[in-house]
This record gives structure tokens, sequence and C-alpha cells, in this order.
């Protein structure tokens, strides 16, 4: 029964580490946009824009899908 629950454990550990992962590449897809957007913005609007964007980048950061995998354990690993 431990075992059972350590193992699901770990996949479910897994699947939250893939969704994380979408998310994080959905972001990054966003911020690249964004930025290949504001090059046809007018100029005086650009630098506006790029600090903005900036500050939202920076304001997103948390811990990456690949942090999250560097933490995860395997079903053996949650036994010992």
């Amino acid at each position: 029964m431990i075992e059972a629950r350590a193992y699901k454990q770990s996949v479910n550990e897994v699947y939250g580490i893939m969704a994380k992962w979408a998310e994080d590449m959905r972001v990054e897809q966003f911020f690249i946009d964004a930025e290949r957007d504001i090059q046809n913005c007018d100029p005086a609007m650009q630098e506006k824009l790029s600090e903005r964007l900036k500050a939202a980048r920076e304001f997103m950061q948390d811990e990456t899908a690949l942090q999250r995998l560097l933490k995860w354990r395997t079903p053996d690993e949650k036994l010992k």
C-alpha cells in the first residue's frame, strides 16, 4: 500500500512538472512575441513598452519546471 501511494505521488508530481513546463513555454512565447511586436510600434512607445515588458518578465520569474524536476523524487527515493 505504501509503495502504491509513493508511486502515485511520483507520477502526479511528474504530471505537475509537465504542466509547469507547458506553462513556462507559453509564458516565454508571450514575451518573445511581445518583444517582436514592440519593434513594430511607434518609436516613442517602444522604450516604454520594453520597460513594461521587462518588469513583467521579472515579476513572472518563479520556480521553473526544471527546478521542480531537480526536487522530484522517484517512488524508491520516497520510500527511503
